[in-house]
This record gives structure tokens, C-alpha cells and sequence, in this order.
């Protein structure tokens, strides 16, 4: 049976007496209001205002305008492959765990969940959840969520946390034994829950239709178990490209545009729409091999690190839409040391800690040589005749290697690249920038086969310090071995509680930063657009921009 909350009825009733004013007065004078009626919704919100604002908006019944990949018929979460189909996700389906703006977990589906003493973890699922057809949400379909995960492109990374699990009998609770400790499992219970058949989810909107190069109309939960939204339909229309979803942005056809590129500060700049920078996890970071001779010196390392001008990088490079951090833990999230950067250029220490690597000039050309003479046409047992003049010695320059990806989507790895060999001139260092192919680049890094690197990682919704930083983590390209690192790490993994899960994530930045194996540029910034009569978005980020999609309405000047 239907309810009606106490708040709707209040609406009603203003609405009804609104419109016994509005007769009245068509009555007394023949002429209506026309548009200086006051809205019954603006009304009953002011009651509860504890400061009345003025408003030129009201709140109209309309529909959200979204948009959609032109070549997509399904919105399964494990099929679809475009971040754009990706981000409508949300609307539909929802996860065990999901993540609070800062990134720290927060129940979902799953109410609560308890570490055991032999280090299971056990999940217990709210039991006044529908899916749309009706059916009743329970643990099994976590453990059917987690056999589609494991075989799915876009969520595989769950059988790197989970090792095994057991349905209760009752299908209230899950268990799950975790590969990777109990807090790292729980941050990773963020995969979407689907029906049986794969099309259905429990979120606040269900899918009406769906259809390739038209769009995907979805209609409001009215079953949904948290608050109901107030924007009752959607409409996500079939459009390709950002700059095609900008242009349908300024003509009004629709209401937000979610945009992910290279340069995305072209689309910040309008005054005919509201703009939010969101920061992705996608990492952007330099990484020094330290297994080679010279590399292996952490004050050759360092002296590299304060000399590049990473902001000027992200400028040029990046086209300003990196946030800088010297490692993978954002300032801003739950695991952050409350500053994106600690180490800004600094020649004058960037010249100390280059001197204390013993390089000599002996060429006096500015660039410091590794010491070996270059070839010489003086053979080394020749006798000279007593006329002859020895051909001095010449020396070698010490040249880094610099690798990086070619990318035909963006060119920024090669600017950023091209921008530290330049930097290293002040230095006295030489270096030599190589484009490979991703699978060339792989093996160069497996080979050890540089001296730098510009990379890029997708890190997920958390960090997964294991991989990054520990003696055998697979993207431990710089071949860094600290027994202390590994040992924090392992305290990190194994952390119970989020106290010591956030603590030993610090101290281990900290760690970092002092050997600096690797140091980070940033993370790449997205962008979500939105026309200016969209009210209530809030705070959001880039792993759900609908978060808080029941506090969002629509809204329009009132002299339209």
C-alpha cells in the first residue's frame, strides 16, 4: 500500500489552496496572476526556513535530461564498457558498500559488517530492499554479484580482495574471507548488485526503455528503501562526444553533461552553465628505477624530484586539469595527510642534493659526466712520437632515459616527458625522451630498461598501497625495496579498524616521500556541467555524480 508523508499532504493542501486563491480572484477582478503566482512546494519548503531567501525559481514537475553513448542498447553494469554509460550506472543499480565523498565506506545494501576472529569478515543485507520487479534483495545475489564481478572487465579487480565466501541460511548474511585484509575487502564491496537476469536493479530509478542511437527513459522507484527523489523521470538521450553534449547542454536539451578529456578547462569557462571540477582516480606519476647505478642514489632521486616544476607540467601538459599530489593518497580523501603536495621546486636544495652525488664537470660544459673518457683515437699502448700531441680525453655526459607511452588520444605524457628533460638541464643532467607502444612500454619496465618514467594508473576507489609500494607489488616499476615500507604496508593491510587503516596509509606516504622511489604529478580532473536551474546537487565526486541524486529538482525563472 501506496503512503503519503506527511510533507506531501502539507504540499497538497497548499497546492489546494492556492488554487481556490487563484479562482477567487479570476472571479473578483477576471484576471489571473499569470506568472507572479507563488508556488505551493516554495511555500511549504519556506515553513520549515529558518532564514527566508529570496527566489526567482520554483520547482516544476519536469524531468531530468541526461545523456548517453548513441550505440548502446543495455545498461547491464557488467557489459558496458563507456565511463559515460558507466556514470548512469548509479541510477539503476546499487552496491553492497558505497563510498562517502571523502572516500571512506559507508553501508548501502549491506547494513553492517563485522571482522571475525579467524579474519572472515561478515556482511548483513537490509532486509527492506525490492528490486524493481519486486523481488526481494538478499545475500545471494552478493554472491551472484560476485561471480559476475570476477568475470567482468570493469569490475575484476574484486578477485584480488576476495578469496572465498558462504551464504547463510537464511540469506541475511555474507561471509567472506578477504586476500587483501578486512578494510581493503570492505572498500571494495562497491560492485553493482543486478537481478538474476542481469537488467533489474534496487536504485531509485528503473528503466522504462532503452534503445540504440534514440536514449533510455527511466521512471522513479517508488519502492526505493531510502528517500523518494524528487524528480520523477529521466530522460537520457543518445548523443556522441562531449563537444555534441556540450552544444545539446547550451541548447537546453539537456540538463548535465559529464565530461572526462584531456582538456576539459574549454568547457569551464561559460557563463550559460554551472561547472564542478571533480577529482578522478586517475593517477598521473613519475617513477625512478632503482635498481639502475645512478638511480639507486636516493640523493640523485631527490635532487630530480626538487627540481621539476610539476605545476607548471600540469599547466602545459595537462592543461591545468591535474590536481597535484606527491603520492596516490588524495589531501582531500579519508586516507589523506590533509596536503596534496609537500615538496615544491626547490633549486637551492635540488642543487645540494645533487652535489652529494659526487658528479664532476670535467668537461666544464655544465653537464656533470659518469667519469669513463669517451673513445679516443689515442690507441692506450701507443708510443707517441716526439712531435706528436696527444688528443685529449673527451668524457661522456651522464644521459638519462626517459620512457613514456604514446598515445593517440592525448599527447600530455610526451609534454610532461619532454618538459622534465628540460628541467634536468638545470640540473647538469642530460636526458633522451623514447615513445613506445603500451606493450613495448610494458616490457621496457620489466627489463629495468630506463632511468625515468611517466606513467599512468587507474587506482580504483581506493589505494592499493601493496601494488604501488611493497617489494613484490606488480606496479612497483622502480623496483623500490624497503623492509620498513613493506612491513607498514603489511600493518596497513592487516589494519582492523579505519583508525589504523588511515594511520599506517599516512605514515607510509611519509616513508615515501623521504626515499621518493616514485612521486607523483596528480590526479586528472573531470568536469560535470549543468544548467543553471538544476538545484540541490550538493557535494558530489567523480565515482557517483548522482550520490545524492533524491535532493536534486528542477527548477525555472519565474518570469519564463
Amino acid at each position: 500500500m501506496h503512503t503519503i508523508s506527511i510533507k506531501n499532504y502539507i504540499r497538497i493542501f497548499f497546492k489546494a489552496i492556492c488554487v481556490l486563491m487563484a479562482l477567487s480572484l479570476a472571479l473578483l477582478c477576471a484576471c489571473g496572476r499569470g506568472n507572479d503566482a507563488v508556488d505551493a512546494d516554495a511555500q511549504a519548503d519556506a515553513q520549515t526556513s529558518l532564514v527566508p531567501e529570496a527566489s526567482t525559481k520554483t520547482v516544476i514537475d519536469a524531468q531530468l535530461n541526461l545523456s548517453m553513448p548513441i550505440d548502446t542498447s543495455v545498461i547491464d553494469p557488467y557489459e558496458i564498457t563507456s565511463y559515460k554509460m558507466q556514470s548512469l550506472v548509479p541510477l539503476v543499480f546499487e552496491s553492497p558498500i558505497t563510498l562517502d565523498a571523502d572516500g571512506s565506506p559507508k553501508a548501502y545494501l549491506c547494513q553492517s559488517w563485522t571482522a571475525n576472529e579467524d579474519g572472515t569478515v561478515t556482511f548483513t543485507v537490509r532486509d527492506n530492499v525490492l528490486f524493481h520487479d519486486g523481488t526481494a534483495f538478499d545475500a545471494s545475489h552478493i554472491a551472484y554479484g560476485i561471480e559476475r564481478a570476477m568475470q567482468s572487465e570493469n569490475y575484476r579487480y574484486v578477485s584480488s580482495y576476495i578469496d572465498k565466501y558462504s551464504v547463510s541460511d537464511d540469506n541475511k548474511q555474507i561471509t567472506i574471507k578477504p586476500k587483501k585484509g578486512v578494510i581493503n575487502l570492505v572498500l571494495h564491496m562497491d560492485f553493482p548488485i543486478t537481478g538474476m537476469n542481469g537488467t533489474i536493479g534496487t536504485g531509485p530509478y528503473k528503466v522504462d526503455d532503452i534503445r540504440a542511437g534514440s536514449g533510455m527513459s527511466l521512471s522513479v522507484n517508488e519502492a526505493w528503501w531510502m528517500k523518494q527523489p524528487e524528480i520523477k523521470n529521466i530522460y537520457a538521450k543518445a548523443i556522441e562526444g562531449d563537444e555534441a553534449q556540450i552544444q545539446s547542454l547550451l541548447a537546453g536539451e539537456i540538463d548535465v553533461v559529464y565530461a572526462r578529456g584531456q582538456d576539459i578547462s574549454a568547457y569551464m569557462s561559460s557563463g550559460k552553465y554551472l561547472s564542478m571540477s571533480l577529482t578522478t582516480p586517475s593517477y598521473e606519476y613519475i617513477v625512478f628505477n632503482t635498481k639502475n647505478e645512478l638511480m639507486a642514489d636516493k640523493n640523485l632521486r631527490l635532487a630530480i624530484a626538487y627540481s621539476l616544476d610539476r605545476r607548471t607540467m600540469i599547466s602545459n601538459a595537462y592543461f591545468g586539469n591535474v590536481t597535484m599530489s606527491d603520492t596516490p593518497m588524495n589531501a582531500q580523501s579519508w586516507i589523506g595527510s590533509g596536503s596534496s603536495s609537500m615538496l615544491e621546486q626547490d633549486m637551492k636544495k635540488a642543487i645540494e642534493y645533487i652535489s652529494a652525488c659526487g658528479f664532476a664537470d670535467t668537461e666544464g660544459d655544465g653537464f656533470f659526466d659518469n667519469g669513463i673518457a669517451a673513445e679516443s683515437t689515442n690507441a692506450p699502448n701507443a708510443t707517441l712520437s716526439p712531435d706528436s700531441t696527444p688528443e685529449p680525453i673527451s668524457y661522456e655526459p651522464i644521459k638519462l632515459k626517459i620512457i613514456t607511452n604514446t598515445d593517440t588520444q592525448s599527447s600530455a605524457h610526451k609534454e610532461a616527458a619532454n618538459m622534465i628533460a628540460a628541467q634536468l638541464e638545470s640540473l647538469g643532467l642530460k636526458a633522451e625522451v623514447k615513445m613506445y607502444e603500451m606493450d613495448d612500454l610494458s616490457d621496457e619496465l620489466e627489463d629495468g630498461n630506463f632511468d625515468i618514467a611517466v606513467l599512468a594508473t587507474y587506482l580504483g576507489n581506493s589505494v592499493d598501497l601493496y601494488d604501488l609500494y611493497h617489494s613484490s607489488g606488480k606496479l612497483n616499476y622502480s623496483g623500490y625495496s624497503s623492509s620498513a615500507v613493506d612491513s607498514m604496508i603489511e600493518r596497513h593491510i592487516a589494519a582492523l579498524d579505519e583508525a589504523e587503516y588511515v594511520d599506517t596509509a599516512i605514515k607510509t606516504q611519509e616513508m615515501i616521500i623521504e626515499d621518493m622511489p616514485v612521486l607523483g604529478i596528480g590526479f586528472k580532473n573531470s568536469a560535470m556541467l549543468y544548467s543553471q536551474n538544476i538545484e540541490g546537487i550538493g557535494r558530489i565526486d567523480s565515482y557517483n555524480i548522482f550520490s545524492n541524486i533524491d535532493a536534486w529538482r528542477v527548477e525555472e525563472d519565474e518570469q519564463h
